[in-house]
């Protein structure tokens, strides 16, 4: 709070004083349930006195479980797209989709996993038109297996790497989900990135040292830059959060490079700016 002189002080808060004394004798005092009233009772100066008999007794409402309800579309309801562009929907059956990543030829992969129970542990595959081909993982720990599929990459030669988030590790699979490799040394993926050259950029936004959720003893958050061509990792940009043992979630989910500046992408979550850009001095 700012501090005033002692002599500006006084006045101030005199003529502060005056004013509600001036609207307490002009404006009307609801009362009772007229105290509960919607917005047409307001007006400048309205007051409102709320006794504690007054108040409602407790209950539930229908947000007490906070579970969403899924609402069947209008059918005269269609999302509204720029000129030029047009809205079909060409697939079903999903359970927390996180990435959609599509290969020169139009196959369409989408990472079908988040956390929680119910949720699909698999990367599905279709056609250019939305036809289904195949879909391939489980939830578990070993190859093939997801916990948490957030982001696809794809490298030059149409290899897939998944960035299987809860199992901190990256797995790679040719277009047909054939098991090539993991790597670990990326850190816990949320995000993946592999530009032209197979540079290959990946964000970790939830590593922490201690048990629980996020859990990958040894690591830290931050980008992690190398080569989908050989794993090596070459250059890291650590995460400004400083305890993130105890902290959500930080640091970007989605990451992307174009002429040589990194892009960063969160949510409104984060405490910290949720994205962010970075640029070699």
């Amino acid at each position: 709070m700012p501090r005033f002189p002692a002599p500006l002080f006084l006045p101030l808060l005199l003529a502060l004083g005056a004013a509600p004394a001036f609207a307490a004798d002009s404006a009307p005092l609801l009362t009772g349930a007229k105290a509960f009233g919607d917005w047409h009772d307001d007006a400048p100066g309205v007051r409102r006195l709320i006794k504690p008999e007054d108040l409602p007794a407790p209950m539930l409402t229908p947000s007490v479980s906070n579970s969403p309800e899924k609402t069947a579309p209008s059918a005269e309801a269609t999302p509204k797209v720029p000129e030029g562009f047009a809205i079909e929907k060409i697939a079903s059956g999903l359970k927390g989709p996180r990435v959609i990543r599509v290969a020169p030829n139009g196959d369409i992969f989408v990472a079908d996993g988040h956390i929680g129970e119910g949720s699909n542990q698999r990367i599905v595959k279709f056609t250019k038109d939305g036809t289904f081909i195949k879909a391939w993982g489980r939830k578990g720990t070993g190859p093939g297996e997801f916990d948490g599929p957030h982001a696809i990459a794809m490298d030059s030669r149409g290899r897939l790497f998944v960035g299987d988030r809860s199992n901190n590790r990256i797995q790679i699979f040719d277009q047909n989900g054939t098991f090539i490799d993991q790597w670990k040394q990326f850190g816990r993926p949320s995000g993946i990135f592999i530009n032209s050259g197979d540079t290959m950029f990946v964000i970790d936004s939830e590593t922490k040292n201690v048990p629980g959720y996020g859990y990958n003893p040894g690591g830290s958050r931050g980008i992690r830059i190398g080569s989908a061509r050989d794993g090596k990792v070459v250059a890291y940009i650590p995460d400004p959060e400083p305890d993130p043992d105890h902290t959500g979630s930080t640091g970007g989910e989605g990451i992307a490079e174009f002429g040589g500046v990194i892009y960063g992408f969160g949510d409104h979550r984060q405490k910290l700016p949720a994205q962010r850009r970075y640029v070699k001095q």
